[in-house]
């Protein structure tokens, strides 16, 4: 969340409201210039919520994967088995065979 904040308030800067050249490269030349463009007069800016509205939608499904028993316990469940055989080393180590299980949606993230 601080990186966020911090790339919010970077983005406000002069510095980043135009598109830049470094100095060391050769002016182009007018046709293949970026032109900025502004919208029309009387256009409509995006509103905050509607921008944040992936973030709503994640934080939606976080705490219903969280805090909805049903779901929480649902995704727990579902499980991938992964068989592993017994294995032995020629220098006499040997490694019994296991089942290790890998639950992908277990974490709300």
């Amino acid at each position: 969340m601080i990186c966020l904040l911090a790339g919010f308030g970077l983005s406000r800067l002069r510095r980043y409201q135009f598109p830049s050249r470094p100095a060391t490269f050769p002016e182009k030349p007018e046709a293949e210039r970026v032109q900025l463009k502004r919208p029309p007069e009387g256009a409509r800016r995006m509103g905050f919520h509607l921008a944040f509205a992936p973030y709503y939608a994640l934080i939606l499904v976080v705490m219903a994967a969280t805090f909805v028993p049903l779901i929480h316990d649902g995704l727990r469940a579902w499980r991938i088995e992964i068989p592993l055989r017994a294995l032995r080393t020629q220098l006499g180590f040997a490694t019994p065979a296991k089942t290790r299980g890998l639950a992908p949606l277990r974490h709300p993230g």
